[in-house]
């Protein structure tokens, strides 16, 4: 056992013993070592001032779609008329065919918004026209 002002440490096995006397079996048994804080590092710890900060974001993220002609976010968008995609790193760039929004249907098929049918093109807003989407379709942008 080790006993300091930061931690106090000590080794505990694991396991099930068949009886009192049995060995201690490699097989069945582990030895781990348990740690616990300190009476300086309990002090220390009440003492740490904190504050919030953003997560990192390294992909795309869509945080709301709203359909510009009802008002509705999340909701039920108007093919035919403009949606709003907000989020991080929204920004379609590069000329390979598979880049672009899609909305996926509950079916798992997509139906891509045709790059001259993006209005706006920022990394943090897109305002697309609604493609066609088959009636009472539920999908979602991706």
């Amino acid at each position: 056992m080790v006993n300091t002002e930061l931690f106090n440490a000590f080794p505990s096995i694991s396991g099930v013993f068949d009886s009192p006397d049995a060995p201690f079996d490699p097989g069945k048994h582990k030895v781990h070592i348990k740690l616990q804080t300190g009476v300086a590092l309990r002090t220390a710890v009440a003492e740490v001032k904190t504050r919030r900060v953003a997560a990192v974001v390294t992909g795309t993220v869509i945080t709301a779609v709203t359909d510009l002609k009802t008002g509705a976010i999340n909701a039920t968008l108007t093919p035919g008329h403009d949606a709003k995609v907000s989020g991080v790193k929204l920004r379609i760039t590069g000329s390979d065919p598979t880049v672009g929004l899609y909305f996926v249907l509950a079916t798992g098929d997509a139906v891509k918004v045709d790059i001259s049918d993006v209005v706006v093109n920022n990394s943090s807003e897109l305002i697309v026209l609604v493609p066609a989407l088959p009636a009472g379709a539920t999908a979602y942008a991706s």
